[in-house]
């Protein structure tokens, strides 16, 4: 299983988000439910958001955040960045490694 931190950067004023955050996160408690998502939240320039998430490949992270709201409604752009965890709490070593989602 992968890691990935996923950065969107709002393409209109935070206003405009605001009127969808409420799909956006309906969309995302699914992958929250599967275990897909460890967290994720408004950046604190409230230009973007971040969402730390495990997946099998970088373009099933690509499918998450194409299916978004946010990004049908051309209202984010996104980036993708993989990574491997080398140190972290013990507590989340149930969640890394669990690969039955």
């Amino acid at each position: 299983m992968n890691c990935y931190l996923l950065l969107l950067q709002y393409q209109v004023p935070v206003e405009q988000i605001m009127e969808v955050v409420a799909d956006h996160r309906g969309y995302l408690t699914r992958f929250y439910e599967k275990g897909t998502i460890l967290f994720s939240g408004i950046r604190h320039n409230r230009e973007g958001g971040v969402i730390i998430l495990k997946a099998n490949s970088e373009e099933e992270v690509e499918e998450i955040a194409q299916n978004d709201p946010f990004f049908k409604k051309n209202l984010v752009t996104y980036q993708i960045i993989g990574f491997e965890a080398r140190q972290y709490q013990e507590w989340l070593s149930n969640w890394l490694f669990d690969s039955t989602f």
